[in-house]
């Protein structure tokens, strides 16, 4: 898998620019890119978190990876400009056939097995701090169609890592139900690894509410900081909540 070697490579170039420019946090996360790809140079080391596709699949997410990294955009177009180094020096393929190469990706079966891959790999190799889980919601358009991602996930560096996400496919908040389906996944994710959700803060906008929902919580042993409508107070347990005037300004 040599072209691993070479994204290493230009992912440790790119960390040199980025140190120094004084990028803290752009250091710390490519470094630990750098060490978690070193340790994968072996295709069949990879194929361990997807067993139900080929290798050459993998090396072309990889690829994708490195091209995303090294472009700094998701845009497939301007990464496609970036194969080549990633490739090597003798790859000689015209722009349009690396975009070519990388929208094949995108075309590939089993799209739900993979992402389970892509989870896996995560927790195995990435060493998420254990002490906050963070959900939010994001809602946008794509022409009519209406995109709506919940998420859960944690942090690195003081960075959000998606673990877990749904598509609502419709507009608007979540519910609960959606919620549970979300929580529920990553905990059986945690369990699959040794780990445990228990003792962890959930983090969540004033979305995130409902007495149902709180006990839920509860029930998961997980602590929660949940920002709440600034018309509203509750009481948890022993602790009386209260509206202060002072924090509504």
């Amino acid at each position: 898998m040599a072209f691993v070697e070479n994204t290493v490579n230009n992912l440790a170039a790119d960390f040199e620019k980025s140190a120094a420019k004084g990028h803290n946090f752009v250091k710390s996360l490519i470094t630990k890119i750098i060490q978690t790809m070193t340790t994968l140079t072996d295709a069949d080391k990879i194929k361990l978190y997807f067993p139900k596709h080929t290798k050459r699949m993998l090396k072309l997410f990889v690829l994708i990876i490195n091209c995303i990294v090294q472009s700094r955009t998701v845009c497939l177009y301007k990464c496609r400009d970036k194969v080549p180094g990633a490739l090597g020096k003798k790859h000689k393929a015209k722009a349009n056939s690396n975009y070519m190469r990388i929208i094949r990706f995108f075309k590939m079966k089993l799209i739900a097995e993979f992402i389970d891959g892509i989870h896996h790999l995560i927790l195995n190799i990435v060493e998420i701090e254990p002490t906050y889980l963070i959900m939010d919601r994001s809602n946008w358009k794509i022409g009519s169609k209406n995109v709506n991602i919940l998420t859960i996930g944690g942090l690195l560096e003081g960075a959000f890592i998606p673990l877990h996400w749904l598509q609502l496919n419709k507009r608007g908040n979540s519910n609960y139900d959606e919620r549970i389906d979300l929580l529920d996944y990553l905990i059986e994710l945690f369990h699959l690894f040794g780990k445990s959700v228990e003792g962890l803060i959930l983090l969540a906008d004033r979305e995130f509410i409902g007495a149902e929902w709180l006990k839920y919580l509860s029930f998961q042993k997980l602590s929660f900081v949940i920002r709440l409508r600034e018309n509203m107070y509750a009481q948890l347990q022993t602790v009386n909540g209260k509206k202060n005037s002072h924090l509504n300004h």
